[in-house]
């Protein structure tokens, strides 16, 4: 019998996560997790940064003032300015000191505000691939991640300077006996996000990837988006000026990609990963291939993910869990 894992296994495990969107807590779940679930490997689906920035303001008597969650709020230094950091970080938005006058410039200029919210979310994710390097080397644990439509472009950057985690985007990832096709962007959006793709172009993206497979080889995809009609793909329909359609009984609609879904359908890969869509949990399959999405709670501090255990060629189990 042929072994496939270095740990001397007839069969191959790993755990999928995805769209933290900053949530530090979530991102040190997912570090922890091939051991606290025992599987062979990591997968990181894409959106890894937050999409707010919270100005702590020090104030000329020394407190610190903020409004986080809508709440304005006065803090001490020490353990009350440190609850309040952490808080900021829990729900994967991040943390900007500043006095009045910074705050006040923050509030005149636009680029300059971008320039700081940037510089915050690149800070905080090169401490994130520090902490991952020293995590997975301990556990000796291979861990193949992307990034998201919602990432900026120097996301893959820092993910690819990372000693410890291979960005699929840029070479496909060896996870025991599986090659891994990886693919970040998305179809359009109504967000305008910044990695948007027409659905020739994903197509043409996907495909130049499936080029450096070797062929024969089993193979797992990573793609962020979830293929078109597939049920993980339902997402609230939105109006032109970004409302919910239908009010507080939104209708929901398929958002996903139809080069994503052709590409399965295509090459047939064993198992594909997919995020995107927070609200659409669930599995299914294409032909052969076992389709998953295990959603996204990160601003709850939840880590949703899926265990998969598969043999050479097919997928054995898939069990979604949360932590």
């Amino acid at each position: 019998m042929k072994l496939f894992s270095s740990r001397g296994k007839s069969s191959y495990s790993l755990f999928f996560a995805t769209d933290l969107h900053g949530s530090e807590t979530c991102f040190r779940k997912f570090l922890k997790a091939a051991d606290f679930y025992r599987v062979d490997a990591l997968v990181l689906g894409g959106d890894l940064t937050g999409k707010l920035m919270v100005p702590i303001v020090k104030q000329p008597d020394g407190q610190y003032r903020a409004t986080f969650l809508d709440h304005a709020m006065t803090v001490s230094e020490g353990s009350e300015l440190t609850k309040l950091e952490k808080n900021i970080r829990f729900n994967g938005q991040y943390v900007y000191h500043c006095d009045p006058a910074g705050m006040e410039r923050m509030g005149a200029d636009a680029a300059y505000r971008d320039q700081q919210f940037q510089a915050a979310m690149r800070a905080d994710l090169e401490r994130w691939m520090d902490e991952a390097d020293v995590a997975l080397a301990e556990a000796a644990t291979p861990c193949t991640g992307i990034p998201g439509n919602d990432d900026e472009q120097y996301v893959g950057e820092v993910l690819g300077k990372s000693v410890r985690i291979v960005n699929g985007e840029e070479e496909i990832a060896e996870l025991g006996p599986f090659q891994v096709l990886s693919c970040g962007y998305s179809n359009p959006t109504p967000w305008n996000s910044p990695r948007e793709l027409s659905e020739e172009e994903l197509a043409e993206m996907i495909e130049q990837a499936a080029g450096r497979l070797e062929a024969g080889r089993p193979t797992i995809f990573n793609v962020h988006v979830p293929p078109f009609g597939s049920g993980l793909d339902l997402a609230p329909e939105v109006t032109d000026d970004l409302r919910l359609r239908g009010g507080a009984t939104p209708h929901m609609k398929p958002v996903g990609s139809t080069a994503v879904a052709d590409a399965i359908t295509r090459h047939q890969p064993v198992l594909s990963l997919h995020g995107h869509v927070h609200e659409s949990r669930g599995s299914t399959k294409i032909g052969d291939t076992v389709t998953l999405n295990p959603g996204s709670e990160y601003n709850a501090g939840v880590l949703r993910g899926v265990i998969v255990r598969m043999s050479h060629e097919r997928v054995l189990s898939h069990q979604f869990v949360a932590a």
